[in-house]
């Protein structure tokens, strides 16, 4: 199955985490079955999203372990740089380099 996931499900799933999104990523880096698809912008996402002061506080996160998991995501995905085109979520436009991401890994 190829899978594409947002920065919020990306972010959740930290060393730091046990939650739902940390069993789904090492469900999808244990079977080679699964692959995990993401781009340059999701990335980059998700160390943002981790960057803020209040989830660091939250989740007792460091910017090293920040670093250390968009390195982890990087070597378990196969990262693609997709056209991106006109805006196809409407409601959250930040949304559509997720959308294009999904359409072109398939």
């Amino acid at each position: 199955m190829i899978i594409t996931a947002d920065a919020g499900i990306l972010a959740r799933a930290t060393s730091r985490s046990n939650g739902p999104a940390r069993r789904l990523l090492g469900i999808i880096a244990e079977d080679p079955s699964h692959k995990l698809v993401l781009s340059p912008y999701i990335l980059a996402e998700v160390g943002k999203t981790l960057a803020y002061s209040k989830l660091q506080q939250i989740l007792r996160i460091t910017t090293e372990e920040i670093h250390e998991h968009v390195s982890y995501l990087r070597r378990i995905a196969r990262v693609i740089e997709p056209e991106i085109g006109g805006s196809v979520v409407l409601g959250d436009p930040k949304d559509d380099p997720v959308v294009y991401t999904a359409v072109a890994a398939g």
